[in-house]
């Protein structure tokens, strides 16, 4: 005979609280309880969200700090590269071809195509 558990332990505080006062999550159509009780996890995100948090004010500050276009360690192309690209982009070349010759992504030279990357290169 299986019988149900009433009480569960919070891995936050070590108390144990009723079921209720645990919130429930989904996980691939799964239904669990969290393992923080809620008022360990509503005490989590007024310090972790707080107004006036450095780390949630300004997502803007972090971006542009960091390093953009050629100066990014992981880029492949340099603006005058970028600056071919549209030009080969304009005479009618496709992107498969053009990412072909630069031994880029095909997404990537679309992405160029579009503005979403090296939008700030002229």
């Amino acid at each position: 005979m299986m019988t149900v558990c009433e009480k569960k332990r919070c891995t936050k505080c070590g108390q144990w609280h009723q079921l209720d006062m645990f919130e429930r999550r989904i996980v691939r159509g799964r239904s669990y309880l969290h393992s923080h009780c809620k008022p360990c996890r509503k005490a989590y995100f007024r310090a972790e969200y707080r107004p006036g948090r450095r780390k949630y004010r300004n997502l803007d500050d972090r971006y542009y700090t960091l390093p953009h276009g050629e100066r990014a360690a992981s880029a492949k192309l340099t603006a005058h590269d970028v600056r071919l690209i549209r030009g080969l982009l304009a005479d009618g070349l496709s992107c498969v071809v053009i990412a072909g010759k630069f031994e880029v992504a095909a997404s990537t030279v679309w992405a160029i195509r579009e503005g979403m990357t090296w939008s700030r290169t002229a």
